[in-house]
């Protein structure tokens, strides 16, 4: 079974927890093969080999806040997964999933915002 997992960075290079989770999944989980779909924090879309794991970059046009606005759709019709498991909040994602009527089974993960300790 092919899972894409889809959130707005991946590890490396960035080093927040949600990034790290994705990572050790798909590099710990047997019996799957698994791609990554990504931002490229460019607007040059970018594939890599992460050990054995497909790392697709999306080109990038900015961001707002944290959200990436990237071109997602056509990197997941393209890599054609049996499951694609969404890593939220990442608009870009949901809504190319969504809009470009993408016929694929999804789940999702809902990662909290991470709330700032009061000093």
């Amino acid at each position: 079974m092919k899972v894409l997992h889809v959130f707005k960075d991946y590890f490396p290079p960035t080093h927040g927890g949600i990034e790290h989770l994705i990572h050790d999944v798909t590099h710990r989980m047997r019996g799957f093969e698994f791609a990554v779909l990504t931002s490229a924090r460019s607007t040059k879309a970018v594939e890599e080999d992460d050990d054995g794991v497909h790392v697709v970059r999306a080109a990038e046009y900015g961001r707002i806040g944290s959200a990436p606005i990237a071109a997602f759709a056509p990197h997941m019709r393209r890599l054609a997964p049996d499951l694609i498991h969404f890593h939220i909040p990442n608009p870009a994602g949901e809504l190319a999933y969504l809009l470009g009527k993408i016929n694929v089974p999804a789940v999702a993960s809902y990662h909290a915002e991470v709330a700032r300790a009061r000093a």
